[in-house]
């Protein structure tokens, strides 16, 4: 929060369920909302001061527009797309699942908090994209232990995730822990929920790499110079199995159950395209910031299309007008 007064220069700011929140900085939040920008928070943003007290409300609320009613417990909860689902989220489930199960199996059998879902009320103005449904049960029985998920049920009249907003921008707020499951999971159905309608509302550069899932590609734009960082992630070793905690059962059964394989040999990737456009319309000087060569490109229409030969660990892709 050092750096929120940079904030203005950001066309969206994601704050993954950032409970600790003072005065000042919620209203520099709502500043940045206020001029224009686009905020997505999760869960229970600034539920409590930096003393560590609590509001017994969300920050924001006015402009998130939901109130805040508590916190709804179980072990399985589920997002209902509902009428947002062909506007947004055509192709993933109409019901997203929340929870999993507890790996140290001592008490419980699902993961505690997980299934947590805001009792988030929406207010005027409120555009309410997902609403909460409950599971048939606090956990399902298909699996040994109750390790399965169960099936939705009656859906509650609770916001999951409303688009709310002030002045001349707007907020996405999404009262379960979003981050929490993709990071946990890695499941592509978190990842689509929050990327949807982010590039909907926020929509990035017409950018584009055919590069494999292995390459992380991140497009930037400062003023008429585009530009793409790649990183590699492909390596010759892959995670067989972690461990489970305290719990019996290693699943899968390998031996011994703490049995991860650290990379250790990077895998070169290439060739594949990438695409930037051209926002200058100008004749662009292409190049790898970090080695300071210039790369292969043809033009493609208001873009350029250009050629990876082979992408060891790391690039940054630069293209801006020719001096």
């Amino acid at each position: 929060m050092r750096d929120i007064h940079k904030a203005g220069r950001y066309k969206v700011l994601v704050a993954a369920e950032t409970d600790v929140l003072s005065d000042e900085e919620e209203s520099a939040l709502e500043d940045y909302v206020e001029e224009g920008g686009f905020l997505v928070v999760t869960h229970s943003i600034g539920r409590m001061y930096p003393d560590f007290t609590y509001r017994h409300s969300l920050a924001m609320e006015e402009t998130l527009k939901v109130r805040y009613e508590g916190v709804f417990y179980f072990g399985y909860v589920f997002v209902d797309l509902g009428d947002a689902y062909r506007e947004y989220w055509e192709g993933l489930p109409e019901a997203v699942v929340f929870g999993d199960f507890s790996t140290a199996f001592t008490r419980e059998r699902t993961e505690p908090r997980l299934g947590e879902l805001v009792r988030a009320r929406p207010l005027d103005g409120a555009k309410v994209l997902g609403w909460g449904r409950l599971g048939r049960s606090a956990y399902g029985y298909e699996y040994t232990l109750g390790r399965s998920t169960p099936a939705p049920d009656s859906k509650l009249n609770m916001a999951a995730i409303t688009l709310g907003g002030r002045g001349l921008g707007k907020t996405l707020y999404y009262s379960v822990r979003l981050g929490a499951h993709y990071s946990r999971l890695g499941h592509p159905d978190y990842a689509e929920l929050l990327l949807r309608p982010l590039k909907k509302e926020a929509p990035p550069p017409e950018a584009w790499s055919d590069a494999p899932d292995t390459v992380q590609t991140e497009f930037f734009r400062k003023g008429d110079t585009v530009g793409a960082h790649l990183v590699n992630l492909t390596f010759n070793e892959r995670i067989l199995s972690t461990i489970t905690g305290p719990s019996k059962q290693s699943l899968p059964a390998y031996h011994p159950s703490y049995n991860v394989h650290p990379p250790r040999v990077l895998v070169p990737v290439g060739p594949f395209k990438v695409r930037l456009p051209n926002t200058s319309g100008e004749r662009l000087n292409v190049y790898d910031a970090v080695t300071g060569k210039s790369l292969d490109y043809v033009s493609d229409g208001d873009g350029v299309l250009v050629n990876i030969r082979t992408l060891g660990e790391y690039m940054v892709i630069l293209a801006e007008p020719r001096s």
